[in-house]
């Protein structure tokens, strides 16, 4: 079993001094969507799900759901709808 030290893992890469970038091309993962790690998206266990994040080119990202202590969700009512809102994953 392969060593999961993220809560996030992402399908590109996206952080310090990098363009926003989708690999789909690399079977490997991102570990915080800024570290290429040897992790693949089967070696991950249940308790992370799958999600598609429209600010990042929609990039493919997987996020562990254990230790989720509280949601908060705020939206804006600006030009298009769900475009400046945030969801905020408080963990443990």
């Amino acid at each position: 079993m392969k060593r999961l030290n993220s809560f996030l893992y992402t399908k590109g890469k996206f952080g310090k001094g990098c363009i926003r970038s989708v690999d789909t091309n690399n079977e490997y993962l991102y570990s915080k969507a800024m570290y290429k790690t040897k992790i693949k998206k089967e070696d991950l266990p249940d308790d992370y799900i799958e999600f598609r994040s429209g600010t990042i080119r929609y990039m493919t990202g997987y996020l562990k759901t254990s230790g989720v202590v509280d949601i908060d969700y705020t939206y804006f009512l600006e030009n298009h709808i769900f475009k400046d809102d945030y969801i905020y994953i408080y963990i443990v």
